[in-house]
């Protein structure tokens, strides 16, 4: 199943499969492949036919006698309702299906790589993917909308988004499409938009109505879809409510804006969502992720406690940005703490930098003749005492983190790992001991020499802050289950795949990195500023976060240190 499953996320087989196998055991690794995965106008949104309208056939196969399903199995084709279908054997998103006196309509698109399989799903039921006159699509992330451009070719049907998604479709936004996930194989270029949903929008089918409910924050123009349909409200949620186990896919309110999640409108949706009556029946997005059947019937209480706890989550996390700030490292500049800033990225190496007794402290120097010109502008943006810094910290024996030195002045001070302080002598450079630090800056900051490279724990006030070389790496995610409370951490790829090709190369690079993670297992920190930070992460660091980070990281290099 796992070598299926890596086949279908545009992976060479045996590698990512071997690779899931050996970090996190089949169980996990199944599970975390599944997972790659307000008010307005009420108006009347014309519906547009398909090329080749057919009669509607479920009736006639409900009458010979065609069961209908309310206790289901994610990855199953099942009918939930007479003329509502779930075609949730597509992976890793399910799309579904609506029979109506004005033809067929899809809620989502899946990916361009399994619309051959939509079409069996489809034939399944009773239907063709050529009578699709319109597909809804729930939100814009890769998995909800890839096929969409094929489903058009074949059908003529129109695509419909929220208003706030559709430039990136028609802009083919891939950082905003892809989010923290792998960027699986497409060739269908820009999808066009027909139409644009707003909150409030209602779309007659004759004998049913869509209502179109805005669900902003896992990306700004998420859309929830409510049918009514003989006197029974069905809920299409997308990833909203992601499935009936795991509930709302609350993951963007934890990472970098630039992949558009937002804590704060998350909670509004979700405050929106316990508000409304419960619908009669919910489909998610991601039914794949149910590992037993559910009941698709909601109660009240069902429907509280599946929204409930993700609420907590994302109140909480509201509360930290606002108190700590969003310190994602993603790129873009900011103060960290007071004396302390992120400078942004060259060549895939941060810069930080940290004003100590007066002293202007550089963390990293890549960039080569860029340095000394980037390191300036941030500088004066953040009006530091010294343009340019009294001393440069190179955390990582890597070249590429200190090619940018020779554009400082050569009066600079330099500190670094012990294997390389000769090649930068040679280059005239002045090269201090870390233990001239205290001497020299203060003991605000402790220097922790290890196998790959150097870390440095500032203590402020009320906070630690670590500093350390590219080991360890944040190459795990952690996800809560609703029903269950279970909190699992599942890779993310492909930066724990590119690690653990890393680690292939050498077994004494797997020693140095194994040794590396566990000399920083003992360290309580607060902020952590990684030489090469992943996926925008946060620098702020809460409850299990740390041990967390650190044990995927020593899972994967224990496989090949001896």
């Amino acid at each position: 199943m796992i070598d299926r499953i890596s086949c279908r996320i545009g992976f060479h087989i045996p590698r990512f499969a071997g690779v899931l196998r050996r970090m996190w055991g089949v169980p996990v690794c199944v599970w975390s492949s599944m997972l790659l995965v307000g008010c307005g106008k009420r108006d009347e949104v014309e519906f547009r036919p398909p090329i080749e309208y057919a009669t509607v056939e479920s009736a006639k196969i409900l009458d010979a006698g065609m069961d209908v399903r309310t206790n289901w199995l994610g990855p199953k084709t099942v009918t939930v309702f007479p003329g509502v279908h779930a075609l949730s054997e597509l992976f890793p998103s399910a799309v579904y299906a609506i029979e109506s006196e004005k033809g067929i309509v899809l809620i989502d698109a899946g990916v361009e790589a399994e619309c051959h399989l939509l079409h069996e799903s489809m034939i399944k039921v009773g239907l063709q993917l050529s009578d699709v006159g319109r597909v809804l699509i729930t939100h814009a992330h890769y998995d909800h909308v890839f096929g969409a451009n094929r489903i058009r070719e074949l059908s003529g049907a129109s695509i419909a988004i929220g208003s706030e998604d559709a430039d990136v479709l028609r802009t083919l936004d891939l950082d905003a499409l892809y989010s923290l996930f792998p960027r699986t194989p497409y060739e269908g270029g820009p999808i066009e938009v027909d139409q644009t949903l707003d909150d409030g929008d209602v779309i007659d089918l004759g004998d049913a109505t869509i209502t179109v409910v805005a669900a902003p924050g896992h990306t700004p123009g998420c859309r929830c879809f409510l049918l009514e349909k003989d006197s029974t409200r069905i809920f299409f949620s997308g990833d909203v409510i992601s499935s009936l186990n795991f509930g709302p896919a609350t993951y963007p309110v934890h990472i970098s804006p630039k992949f558009r999640g937002d804590a704060e409108q998350y909670l509004a949706t979700l405050d929106r969502l316990l508000a409304m009556p419960p619908p009669d029946i919910l489909l998610p997005g991601h039914p794949r992720q149910q590992t037993r059947g559910y009941d698709v019937r909601l109660s009240s209480g069902q429907w509280k406690s599946l929204l409930m706890p993700a609420r907590e989550e994302v109140q909480q996390a509201v509360a930290r940005q606002l108190h700590d700030g969003k310190d994602f490292l993603d790129g873009l500049a900011k103060q960290v703490e007071s004396e302390l800033y992120y400078f942004g990225e060259i060549d895939g190496v941060a810069v930080y930098a940290s004003v100590q007794n007066g002293k202007v402290i550089a963390f990293n120097a890549p960039g080569g003749d860029r340095f000394g010109e980037f390191f300036e502008k941030r500088a004066r943006e953040f009006e530091l005492p010294s343009v340019q810094p009294d001393a440069v910290v190179i955390t990582t024996p890597e070249e590429v983190a200190y090619s940018g030195i020779g554009s400082l002045d050569p009066s600079t001070t330099i500190f670094a790992p012990r294997s390389v302080t000769d090649q930068l002598q040679s280059n005239a450079m002045v090269i201090e001991s870390f233990d001239r630090w205290t001497e020299r800056f203060g003991d605000r900051m402790e220097v922790i020499e290890l196998p790959l490279g150097v870390a440095c724990l500032i203590r402020l006030q009320s906070k630690q802050v670590l500093i350390t070389p590219p080991a360890p790496r944040n190459i795990s995610i952690a996800w809560t289950t609703r029903t269950s409370g279970q909190r699992t951490t599942s890779p993310l790829q492909p930066q724990a795949m590119n690690l653990q090709g890393e680690l292939d190369e050498s077994t004494a690079m797997a020693e140095d990195y194994l040794a590396t993670v566990e000399r920083l297992g003992s360290i309580r920190a607060d902020i952590w500023l990684p030489a090469r930070p992943f996926s925008g992460q946060n620098a702020n660091l809460y409850d299990d976060d740390w041990q967390r980070i650190l044990e995927s990281n020593r899972k994967v290099a224990e496989q090949h240190a001896p």
